[in-house]
């Protein structure tokens, strides 16, 4: 059963690539998985969707890398084991 995380996932990435739309996307579920939505996948086969969108994203300048060291500075008693 996939996970909702992975569904968030599996839709945050499908939005994020031009010209695959709703109709795209269920067109490759049906041809890829022979289903007709992704919580009828299992957890291996989101997480294959979730690898192959992820790879199309980029592929069209969609997605961003992660940049480390971007992230706000962390003071107080903690601060330093938090970074």
């Amino acid at each position: 059963m996939t996970a909702p995380n992975q569904v968030t996932r599996i839709h945050t990435l499908r939005r994020q690539i031009p010209g695959f739309g709703d109709a795209e996307y269920r067109a490759h579920l049906q041809e890829v998985y022979g289903v007709t939505s992704c919580k009828q996948l299992n957890f291996v086969q989101a997480a294959g969707l979730i690898d192959t969108l992820a790879a199309m994203a980029p592929k069209m300048g969609a997605a961003k890398e992660f940049r480390r060291g971007s992230a706000t500075r962390v003071d107080g008693q903690y601060g330093r084991a938090l970074q």
